[in-house]
């Protein structure tokens, strides 16, 4: 298994490499128009800035704790569906499951644009609270199958959320900036804290661990409402002033 990923990570790598420098017309000069000029590359004062931002911190604990509590399946997932007595084969398909759940609400994203960033943040946190509260029971195997697929909720919702709101509130010279930022905090500083707390929850309490994991998608689903909110104060001051 090993090497099947050492091998995806290279295709993943060459795959990068071997991407066009530009979206041009094969053969034509890159456009040296200002429109089209390359967006900044992201600096840690840049980032600095924008944290400083209380809607942007906002966004990050909506964004960043859903997809944080993850942590409990990732790491302890196959253990503990085995200390159910399901079988490899059943639970290698029950993955199988919620990649194509995931793939699927991806491949609608076009018109999930109709939703705004923020409903789609809601829906992954609730998905979250949800599905980790019920995997904290012990579910049997049908119900696990329902609630694999909700990680088209809580992965690829708050992904879809987290890229169409940066995407309508970061101008395009700090969008670069804003999901190196983003990708950083929720697959590394939430997600590493969230895997060791993890650690000592399983340690102690096993599957139970997943109500915790269903406390950070509450967080994140609060942190939704409050932008929200924000943005709708801020939307009635500027018609008042209007």
């Amino acid at each position: 298994m090993i090497w099947l990923l050492i091998g995806g990570a290279m295709l993943t790598a060459a795959s990068a490499v071997a991407l066009p420098a530009s979206t041009g017309t094969p053969g034509e000069a890159p456009s040296q128009s200002p429109e089209m000029a390359a967006p900044a590359r992201p600096t840690f004062a840049g980032m600095l800035r924008f944290v400083a931002r209380p809607r942007f911190f906002l966004f990050m604990i909506a964004a960043s704790a859903t997809q944080a509590s993850h942590a409990t399946f990732y790491v302890f997932g196959v253990l503990h569906l085995r200390e159910q007595g399901i079988s490899a084969a059943a639970i290698g398909t029950l993955w199988a499951i919620s990649v194509l759940a995931e793939i699927a609400l991806f491949w609608m994203a076009g018109s999930l644009r109709l939703l705004s960033p923020l409903v789609l943040l809601l829906a992954g946190a609730a998905a979250g609270v949800l599905r980790w509260t019920a995997m904290a029971f012990d579910p049997p195997l049908a119900v696990l199958v329902a609630l694999q697929l909700l990680h088209a909720g809580t992965f690829a919702a708050t992904h879809l959320g987290a890229m169409h709101w940066i995407s309508a509130n970061v101008p395009e010279s700090g969008a670069g900036t804003a999901q190196a930022l983003l990708s950083s905090v929720a697959n590394g500083v939430a997600m590493g804290g969230a895997m060791l707390l993890s650690g000592a929850l399983y340690a102690s309490v096993g599957g139970l661990s997943y109500l915790a994991m269903a406390a950070l998608c509450f967080v994140g689903g609060v942190s939704a409402i409050m932008l929200a909110w924000q943005d709708r104060a801020r939307r009635g001051a500027a018609r008042s002033a209007g």
